[in-house]
């Protein structure tokens, strides 16, 4: 059996691991969570062995994952959360199991960059890329219950902004991060790779 063969079974069973915890502990809703999208999508790439699948995760999900890695670190080592990404990773009312199954979020930067050295990046991530950000969107805000925040799609609601509201602000969320997230990522990629 060749090492690349025990590395993707390995990743499936986590993946499979993950799964079932988090049904059982968080509901379905849980997994409209990018990260868990990008959990998805890298298992699907790795066993495909899929260069665009990968950078579709790059250009999506990248800058997320590394905001919730810079969170978590801040608040080990001292005290605060700087975004709240991360910040029930640190509280107790989590069983340690699923903190643990989490670091998952420590892992995906490592094997996207990994993988995406191997096997380049392709430019049509992202004219994917957008279209499954707006998808994801929609269905958070259509599929969710508000008090999770999913995505952040409920934000007016949760912290009572009155200026805008929440179509307003699910249109921001459409625009915005495709324009703010996933093109900057995408042309620091094109240009790297």
């Amino acid at each position: 059996m060749s090492v690349i063969f025990l590395m993707k079974c390995l990743f499936t069973l986590f993946v499979a691991t993950v799964v079932w915890v988090y049904w059982r502990y968080y509901g379905p809703q849980n997994f409209l969570w990018m990260s868990d999208i990008g959990l998805f999508m890298t298992l699907g790439a790795v066993w495909l062995e899929s260069p665009l699948l990968i950078s579709i995760c790059i250009c999506s999900f990248l800058l997320v994952e590394l905001a919730w890695n810079l969170d978590f670190l801040v608040e080990l080592i001292s005290g605060r959360s700087m975004f709240g990404l991360a910040h029930y990773m640190f509280q107790p009312r989590h069983a340690l199991f699923l903190r643990l199954l989490s670091l998952f979020h420590v892992l995906l930067p490592v094997i996207w960059l990994w993988l995406t050295i191997l096997w380049g990046y392709e430019l049509q991530a992202f004219m994917c890329a957008v279209p499954l950000i707006w998808i994801t969107f929609i269905a958070t805000y259509l599929c969710t219950d508000h008090e999770l925040n999913i995505n952040w799609v409920f934000m007016p609601l949760l912290y009572h902004w009155k200026r805008i509201s929440l179509h307003a602000w699910l249109i921001l969320l459409l625009l915005g991060y495709p324009l703010l997230v996933c093109f900057p990522t995408h042309i620091i990629f094109a240009r790297l790779f």
